[in-house]
């Protein structure tokens, strides 16, 4: 068996990777590569290594389940879950904030706003969204 690090939906014939009947090395699936594109499209290309789970950035999510990252007083990336608009309010320091809301099953951009912010709890209201949005913010814009 040639090994050459594709899983085995990557044969002749589908070198774009989606042979969906090779599975037996437990190759990751195209619909699993294809979330994990959104995610990237989602972060945007920006570096993972000052985000860190922060369960105090959002204080309040009303309807959603909510989970941040955050590298704090910097950025914060944000995934809703349930259905909105939802409002949320959040802990952040002063600084003007570009915000964007992103459809997490397409990877399209739904919504972007710019804030001034004292500092403190900010609430922000998300757009309509049926399943889950994801909330990118950088500081600084």
């Amino acid at each position: 068996m040639l090994d050459n690090d594709l899983d085995d939906n990557f044969s002749v014939g589908y070198e774009d990777g989606s042979d969906e009947t090779n599975t037996n090395s437990g190759g990751a699936i195209p619909e699993v590569r294809r979330r994990l594109a959104i995610l990237a499209r989602v972060l945007d290309g920006r570096d993972l290594g000052g985000l860190r789970p922060d369960a105090t950035v959002i204080i309040r999510a009303e309807g959603v389940g909510s989970w941040a990252l955050s590298e704090p007083g910097r950025r914060l990336a944000a995934y809703l879950e349930g259905r909105g608009p939802a409002r949320l309010t959040l802990d952040l320091t002063k600084g003007r904030w570009n915000a964007q809301w992103v459809d997490p099953h397409t990877g399209d951009l739904v919504g972007s706003a710019s804030l001034d912010h004292p500092g403190g709890a900010l609430q922000i209201e998300s757009p309509v969204f049926e399943q889950a949005i994801a909330l990118r913010m950088t500081r600084g814009c």
